[in-house]
């Protein structure tokens, strides 16, 4: 046979892939628990369960659990390696290097799953069990391309070219049985000893699984933190995350046992951790682009699975489109089969899709449900939820929930450690609305969910963001200030708002995070406008000078990103500017204004003027510029920077000049009066700005020009705002509207359909709309949200042990399963005799239809191999 194991354990495996994606770990973990000592393959599957479960719950007795049991796998693996050894087998055949593989697959989910402990040690052992799986790794691969040639190029080469074995190395093919080996021929059955050939089949599998492997490890180590990379790149090792998704795509490509879960990982790479650390908008898209793909390619019957809805609806959030983001994961919530941890994934995504709307209080019912369910983290939804409550204006609620943070926290991980210090602030000094909403916009922009925001929401943030606050909050609300003048393409504005963050940042003892971040932010616009020395400067100076942050290791891997996509623009840019004929890039920097970068060769602000000496010419700017800020010429504290043919003083507030050394003389804003129907004019606290404060709610500030909410536009007992798309603009006439609960639309004129309409309750639970939400009142027996989970003991058929879309019916005590066609047995595992005409030696039984096996094409009755044309001249040989 060609095949490592049974069929039925590749049947058991696929299984237990739909049982994991469709029920859940738990009813994963339960179906594989009486077959893990049957082969290695099931092993190998019932650890990955485990060491899945504990990511989910990352509880630290679960997480110790798991690495037990991925230590009984390794020890398994050793006994079959010596079995076969003991069977005298080849050290070619394929058996024994997918069993090495199986272990090295434990000893990575192990380094994971320590790192996850986050502990000194537990770290240390981590990077260790990292560097040794790099090692196991690397000489697997090694081996396999002794057997079978190239097929996943290590080498580091800018592409990642992934080759299936017959399209490379024809040479090797000599190596490789095109047909299977006859299992008479040697008791190991990948290996025939006479023709010294392996199974093209096995071969493909063994390749596969190293490829998973291989992969995982090098997407999870070039995330690693950089405190336990040092130690890893230490130990002698650099992770490439590139190769890694290649490796997975390649195993996503094959008919491996593990192709959907490859699927799922790079879905989840794409959807969740690129836009995490994307250079910049496009590169968002394009991941975003890219897991859509792998979203279509999924399986039919997963297609409509709670998994697939849920990253359906993840995608639907992350391109702004929160309408049917909240659609799919209601219908993910509504399949009978979703299980706790996915509930909790959804209600999550649909708190934000809510909090993005502006719409607090359903943010807030989704996020108490995810509090009360989930095992992690309990401290930032209950701090979230507190912050949401101090925006609408809820001081004394908002406190009670700041008082729960520390009492809630587990572990003293780096969230925690923000979210204590944080909320003891807000015990201390309650913060008013104005101030909540500086808070909630630092979690959503840590959380990189303002770029999903529209341009009417982003400018109604500006405008609550225009209101007093405490000093402690005014270098994080310039911050984010900037980010969303940044976010709405009003870079000049965005760029003075950064330095004054940095600026006010630099002495500042709670949020030491403001200075880092701001100049990373100012480094990603530098670069946007192609000024990347400049932008190289930003990040050089958030990743050295600035150290003991919130969040550093996060923000430290971005920077690293950052720098090696700017180094690599930065390059194909010039190469551009020089081969198209033009003497330099001109790069938009508003509406108004522009810059240019000019090629090597040219220099002036048009790039005009050509250099006939270049090197020299250059080498004499660049110690030219580095005298003209020695000594420093500004005055009054400001800081000098060079350019290519002068100086460039950034000055200290009330000082001015292009040496800082005018005082800033502050002229009357008010003066003549810019409100309109008799507003009174104030003036902001740097005097650079006008403010009026109007006489009926009939007209809009700024400046009292003519309210367009007192026409009352907005319907069914709607809220009218402004929104100020430019405060700058006396005419705007813009507004929104907040609808009531059960209404949409632009004016609130849409009414939503009942909630209860569809009847989202089960096993005879009542449906009852409470604020645009389904309540189910369920019997007894039954729990919320949609009395879909009797617990424990109360139903045999719970959850269903029926395979294969088998339906549970309790029966006296028990219960018996009705199964689907083609399947039979006690839990439908077994597949009926449709195929009792396959051919016996070319094709095998595959969900009750006879496919034909690699290498050979037909039926299944009938099966030639696929090269027959070909080769029939050789048939005699």
């Amino acid at each position: 046979m060609g095949s490592m194991f049974a069929e039925e354990d590749y049947i058991m495996v696929r299984c237990s892939v739909e049982i994991l994606l469709n029920n859940g770990c738990l009813a994963a973990r339960k179906y594989l628990v009486d077959k893990r000592n049957k082969s290695s393959l099931l092993n190998s599957a019932s650890s990955f369960v485990e060491f899945l479960s504990s990511l989910l719950t990352l509880d630290e007795t679960h997480i110790d659990e798991a690495i037990s049991c991925l230590k009984e796998t390794q020890r398994y693996c050793i006994t079959q390696r010596n079995i076969l050894k003991q069977e005298k087998c080849s050290a070619d055949d394929l058996r024994l290097l997918m069993n090495e593989i199986f272990s090295t697959d434990a000893e990575l989910y192990m380094a994971i799953l320590s790192i996850l402990k986050q502990g000194l040690k537990d770290y240390v052992k981590g990077a260790f069990l990292i560097r040794k799986s790099w090692k196991q790794y690397k000489r697997n691969y090694d081996k396999i391309l002794k057997i079978g040639g190239p097929f996943l190029n290590l080498n580091g080469n800018s592409e990642y070219q992934l080759c299936h074995l017959h399209e490379n190395n024809p040479e090797v093919l000599s190596n490789v049985e095109q047909e299977t080996v006859n299992s008479d021929v040697s008791s190991c059955s990948c290996y025939n000893v006479e023709t010294k050939t392996v199974s093209s089949h096995a071969l493909h599998e063994v390749q596969a699984a190293i490829a998973f492997g291989y992969g995982l490890f090098n997407l999870v180590v070039s995330l690693t933190p950089p405190k336990v990379l040092q130690l890893v790149q230490f130990f002698g090792f650099h992770g490439n995350q590139e190769l890694g998704l290649s490796c997975l795509k390649y195993v996503c490509a094959s008919q491996n046992v593990k192709a959907e879960l490859s699927r799922l990982g790079l879905l989840w790479y794409h959807a969740i951790i690129r836009p995490m650390y994307a250079f910049d908008d496009n590169d968002v898209e394009c991941g975003l682009e890219e897991a859509s793909q792998l979203l279509q390619g999924l399986q039919e019957n997963l297609l409509l699975s709670p998994v697939a809805l849920y990253f359906e609806g993840l995608l639907f959030r992350c391109k702004g489109n929160f309408s049917d983001a909240t659609r799919s994961l209601n219908l993910a919530l509504e399949k009978p089969l979703a299980y706790k941890e996915m509930i909790m994934f959804c209600d999550y995504e649909i708190g934000w899709c809510h909090l993005l709307e502006m719409q607090w209080d359903l943010a807030i019912q989704a996020f108490i449900k995810v509090k009360d369910v989930t095992r992690w983290s309990q401290c930032f939804y209950v701090y979230l939820i507190g912050v949401l409550h101090g925006v609408q204006g809820n001081t004394n609620e908002a406190v009670i929930y700041f008082r729960y943070v520390p009492s809630l926290v587990k572990r003293k991980t780096p969230l925690a450690v923000f979210l204590i210090r944080k909320a003891t602030c807000c015990v201390q000094a309650p913060p008013n609305d104005a101030e909540s909403l500086v808070l909630l916009l630092e979690i959503i922009y840590l959380w990189e969910c303002l770029p999903t925001c529209s341009s009417v929401t982003l400018s109604c943030l500006l405008q609550g963001l225009e209101k007093t606050v405490k000093d402690d909050f005014v270098a994080l609300k310039l911050f984010l200030t900037a980010y969303v003048l940044h976010r709405l393409g009003r870079l000049t504005q965005a760029i003075e708002c950064y330095k004054e963050a940095m600026t006010a940042g630099e002495n500042i003892v709670g949020d030491k995070h403001v200075l880092p971040f701001a100049a990373y932010e100012l480094g990603i616009i530098s670069a946007k406008i192609s000024q990347f020395d400049k932008g190289q400067e930003f990040l050089r100076k958030a990743k050295e000078t600035c150290s003991g942050y919130d969040f550093e290791n996060r923000l430290k891997l971005k920077i690293d990103i950052a720098m090696k996509k700017m180094e690599e623009r930065a390059k194909k840019e010039l190469v551009t500017s020089d081969s198209s004929g033009n003497n330099g890039v001109c790069v938009n920097l508003d509406e108004k204004t522009y810059d240019c970068r000019c090629s090597p060769k040219y220099t002036g602000p048009n790039c005009e003027s050509g250099c006939s000496k270049f090197f020299l010419i250059q080498l004499q700017q660049f110690l030219l510029a580095r005298l003209r800020c020695v000594p420093n010429p500004c005055k009054h504290g400001g800081v000098c920077f060079e350019s290519r043919q002068t100086f460039r003083c950034v000055c200290r507030k009330m000082f001015t000049g292009k040496d800082c050394s005018k005082r800033v003389v502050i002229h009357d804003k008010c003066t003549p009066n810019p409100c309109k129907y008799n507003g009174v004019c104030r003036t902001s606290e740097d005097g650079k700005r006008a403010f009026c404060k109007c006489p009926t709610y009939k007209f809009k500030a700024p400046f009292c020009v003519d309210n367009p909410c007192s026409a009352k536009p907005c319907r069914n007992n709607a809220t009218c705002f402004n929104v100020s798309v430019s405060l700058l603009t006396q005419n705007d006439r813009s507004y929104g509207c907040r609808c009531a609960i059960g209404f949409t639309g632009s004016k609130c004129e849409i009414k939503l359909p009942d909630p209860c309409l569809r009847n989202p309750c089960r096993n005879g639970g009542v449906c009852k709309p409470s604020k645009g939400v389904a309540v189910c009142h369920c019997k007894s027996g039954y729990v919320r949200p949609y009395c879909l989970r009797p617990p424990p003991g109360v139903s045999k058929c719970y959850p269903n042990p029926c395979l294969y879309a088998g339906e549970c019916v309790e029966k006296g005590g028990g219960y018996h399963c009705k199964c689907k066609k083609h399947f039979t047995g006690t839990h439908c595992q077994i597949l009926m005799d449709d195929c009792k005409d396959c051919n016996s030696k070319f094709a095998h039984c595959f969900r009750g239809k006879c496919v034909c096996k690699p290498g050979y094409v037909g039926d299944g009755k009938t099966c030639v191999p696929a090269l027959s044309g070909k080769c029939s001249a050789c048939a005699g040989q």
